[in-house]
């Protein structure tokens, strides 16, 4: 997915890839959404599987799935839960943030996952490489590591923290708290 500010190309770029350590290096990928969940085939190379029904514990009626492009930039798979005939948001690419932040993401500790940003190998060269930004839900901070060495910190507490960005740009960051 690309995000693209003015109308100069220079000013485009990605915020979102499949997978960046195994790239489509053609245009012959093909997103697909089928009864086994959502995947990604391409010419010459296994299909890069985004989500898996197996993975899931709740059964989705496989007719009533849809892929969604929100305007935020968040790619959502949605299915009916056919026990209570519910909407459910079963997988969606803001809980997997590769090197760009946008609103509605997250960063923080679920009780599944660890949300952080990975920066790009280089400036063409998307694979993951060693500088991240987390969420240290220990000290409610925000945590810079080359590796494993801390480079950065915000304060201390989390609320206090003033504008982010050198540009200064204003964030407006909610902290959540609960069992989930």
């Amino acid at each position: 997915m690309w995000y693209t500010q003015g109308t100069l190309t220079s000013n485009n770029h990605s915020i979102w890839l499949a997978n960046r350590d195994d790239l489509i290096v053609d245009d012959s990928g093909v997103l697909v959404l089928d009864d086994t969940g959502l995947k990604i085939t391409r010419t010459g190379g296994n299909p890069i599987q985004v989500f898996s029904l197996q993975s899931t514990s709740i059964t989705i009626n496989t007719s009533d799935m849809k892929v969604v492009f929100q305007d935020s930039g968040n790619l959502v798979l949605q299915g009916t839960n056919e026990e209570n005939g519910e909407n459910v948001v079963l997988w969606q690419s803001f809980d997997h943030p590769t090197d760009s932040f946008l609103p509605g993401m997250k960063l923080g500790v679920s009780n599944r996952r660890n949300f952080s940003l990975t920066s790009w190998f280089s400036d063409s060269i998307p694979a993951s490489m060693s500088f991240t930004m987390e969420w240290d839900p220990a000290r409610n901070r925000l945590v810079v590591r080359l590796r494993e060495r801390i480079l950065w910190t915000n304060a201390e507490d989390f609320e206090n923290t003033g504008p982010l960005d050198p540009f200064n740009m204003n964030y407006d960051f909610t902290n959540v708290s609960n069992p989930n």
